[in-house]
């Protein structure tokens, strides 16, 4: 495992160059348009009294400003058409109040497999989001893409997307998308986050644990914001199969002060004790909290140069 794993990534990105059921009372009056499941049909208008019942529809129906709120229920294919495009400006919510609404499904996109594409200021917030597996694991999958402008990312629970597989990830920042990624639940996914490109995410306050390889995974020219000591990142990053933060870039020393992270000092033997430390201080290199030379750097490590 190691860095070569993940170099079919970018080579396959870059060919790309709150509702329903009769009336909710948790629905946001913000909303535009509203869809439910179980209650909705794409043949109404859209409104709380007479919802649609794929977020596609939905999607294909506002414009920027517009937020559409979806309501609890399992929004999967055939009725959703992978991958779900959330537009330029435009904010889908799963509706407050009610357990969240489950994105579960995948689309080819530029040779992956991905859940959810954003656009420039559009926003995704408050789902469950998977990817089903695929027996072929060199079938990259990831739950939301962005490679454009500044998206929001916030309070949905992303897990299960690319076990097991040569590469993939539950969040995915590419091209020169700067998304804001905060109060997440990114568990369980091959990489928690990776980004690639020149993107620049800010990842804030978000729960990346028991991810199978890093939980951030940063390569190529991108710059990750974990935190600084005037802004820290309030990250919890735990249990990840090789390292917290996988900085592979080409020169970059990615911030990344104030968070949580599980120091494995030796991966290989289980010699040393795994310990939870807090970041403070950028830059941080595990080998100032280990008793020798690990295996594996948890914290980060700065430069390309190193094959894992």
């Amino acid at each position: 495992m190691g860095r070569s794993r993940f170099l079919a990534i970018p080579a396959l990105f870059l060919l790309i160059a709150c509702g329903g059921g009769g009336g909710s009372d948790s629905a946001s009056s913000t909303c535009d348009f509203y869809v439910d499941a179980a209650g909705g049909n794409d043949g109404n208008n859209g409104s709380a009294t007479e919802p649609f019942q794929t977020i596609t529809f939905a999607l294909s129906q506002a414009a920027s400003g517009d937020e559409v709120c979806v309501d609890a229920g399992n929004y999967n294919a055939p009725g959703e058409t992978f991958p779900i495009a959330v537009p330029t400006g435009v904010t889908l919510r799963g509706n407050p109040g009610s357990s969240k609404p489950v994105i579960s499904g995948g689309g080819d996109y530029g040779g992956a497999n991905i859940a959810i594409i954003t656009a420039h200021n559009s926003t995704i917030s408050g789902f469950s989001i998977t990817v089903p597996g695929y027996a072929d694991t060199t079938v990259i999958h990831v739950g939301v893409f962005s490679d454009d402008g500044f998206p929001v990312i916030s309070d949905n629970t992303i897990s299960n997307v690319s076990l097991g597989h040569q590469g993939g990830a539950g969040i995915a920042a590419f091209g020169t998308a700067s998304p804001l990624i905060m109060a997440n639940t990114i568990i369980s996914n091959h990489d928690g986050i990776a980004t690639f490109g020149t993107s620049a995410p800010v990842i804030r306050d978000n729960d990346l644990s028991d991810n199978e390889d890093h939980g951030v995974y940063a390569d190529q020219n991108s710059d990750p914001d974990l935190g600084t000591s005037g802004d820290p990142g309030g990250n919890t990053i735990l249990g990840s199969g090789m390292r917290g933060l996988g900085n592979f870039t080409d020169s970059s020393v990615i911030d990344a002060a104030g968070n949580t992270w599980e120091v494995n000092c030796s991966t290989n033997d289980g010699s040393y004790a795994t310990t939870l430390v807090v970041v403070t201080v950028n830059p941080i290199n595990d080998n100032d909290s280990c008793p020798g030379e690990p295996s594996n750097y948890y914290i980060k490590y700065v430069g390309a140069g190193i094959q894992f």
